[in-house]
Parts: C-alpha cells; structure tokens; sequence
C-alpha cells in the first residue's frame, strides 16, 4: 500500500517506517524539494551542460516545457532520490505518465517530475531537507560515475536562450558559495584585529566584484532588478 523509493547513492539513516508515517501523513506522495538548485530551469542546465544526457534530447524536452507549461520551469526542482507513495488512482496515474516521459525524453526523471505532477495537479509533499544529509538519510555514498561521455559534444551548439537562465541561476548560486566563504573570512579577520574591518571590506567588495562569477551573473541580476521594479 505504500512505497519508499531509495536511490543507489542514498543511504537510510533511519527505519523506512518513521519516513512513511512522516512523509504521508497529510499526501498520498512526498518529494524532497532540491536544496542547492533554484529552479527546474538550472536542473536542465546542469543536466546538459555537466553531460548527464544527450544535450540534443534534453534541449528538445525543455522547448516542449516552455512551449507547453513554462511555469513548472521556475519551480525549484523536486529531488528524486527518495519519494514515498501510497497507492492510489491519481499516484499511478501520474507514475505512468512520469516514466512516459522519461522514455520519450531525458532518463533524467528530475527534469520531468515537476511538469507531471503540476500538471495533473497532483498535491505533494514537498520536503524541505537538506539534499546531502539529513536525519532521514546520507548522500552520496558512492564513487561518482563518468558522466561527461556526452559532454561538449552538443551542448554548446544547441544551447536555447531559455537554457541560459538556467546557467546564470547556476552561476549565482556559485557566487553565493563563494562570497559565504569571503564573509567567513572576514569575519575571522575582525575577530583578530578589530581595526582591520574596514580595510577587510573594500578587500572583499573588491574580490566579489572582480569574480567570474559576478560578471557572468550580471544579465540575470538586471532582468530581477526590472522584475521587482515592474511589481505593483
């Protein structure tokens, strides 16, 4: 009557029971929500960029999104290396039309979920953990595969403007690290030497402004700036 679906990278640290009870006490399905990606759109990018799938195919999959229900698209992704169901018409209803897609499109299920369940309208229980570990779970617990076989082989040709939202939300997110790390810094540099702050943020306003990552950033961070000011 109800299943937990346990990734080959994820290892339990708990009984599968307690995740049950928790997960579906108020849904027939639970997903843990993506902790270090913004929105579907980025899980493309990743997904094509990173050579998890044939560039070509996973392009193909995100026009027909954007064509079709381009909100599922600015989504932050559902993770599905665990996902608790009860069995139910409208559950398999939207599990047959999951692995519909997964055929036709990317093997890549993380690209499809969001689409499917919004689409039918399916309520979910969406988990807020932190991807890595968790007092449910461990991940990952395995070597990592090759996965750049198809790496650069189409990526670059077939990239779609949609896509490129996707690396840019990638690229703050890498930003976002890197000025983290920064802020720590300072922190310990103030903590040793008090006078030093003020000399310690116009160091740090200058390696923030001068990173990679902060110019590539600069086209996504314009188009939220124009967002928030079009807001009523």
């Amino acid at each position: 009557d109800e299943t937990l679906w346990i990734d080959n990278s994820v290892r339990l640290v708990t009984s599968p029971d307690r995740i049950l009870d928790s997960w579906l006490a108020d849904a027939d399905i639970a997903i843990p929500r993506h902790s270090f990606r913004a929105s579907v759109i980025g899980e493309f990018d990743a997904v094509a960029t990173d050579g998890y799938d044939d560039p070509a195919r996973v392009y193909e999959q995100l026009i027909h999104y954007s064509t079709l229900r381009p909100e599922a698209l600015r989504e932050t992704p559902l993770w599905t290396a665990l996902l608790a169901r009860r069995k139910t018409p409208a559950v398999d209803a939207a599990m047959r039309l999951w692995f519909d897609h997964i055929l036709r499109y990317s093997r890549r299920d993380q690209l499809s979920i969001n689409f499917i369940v919004g689409s039918l309208g399916l309520d979910v229980n969406a988990v807020d953990m932190d991807n890595m570990t968790s007092e449910w779970h461990e991940w990952p617990v395995r070597v990592a595969k090759r996965w750049d076989l198809t790496q650069d082989r189409m990526g670059s040709a077939l990239r779609v403007p949609t896509a490129e939202i996707g690396r840019l939300e990638n690229s703050l997110a890498q930003l976002r690290a890197e000025y983290d790390a920064l802020a720590r810094e300072h922190a310990k540099i103030v903590e040793l030497n008090p006078d030093a702050t003020e000399r310690a943020l116009r160091d740090l306003a200058r390696h923030y402004e001068s990173s990679t990552s902060w110019r590539m950033t600069a086209p996504f961070r314009a188009i939220t700036k124009r967002r928030r000011r079009a807001r009523p």
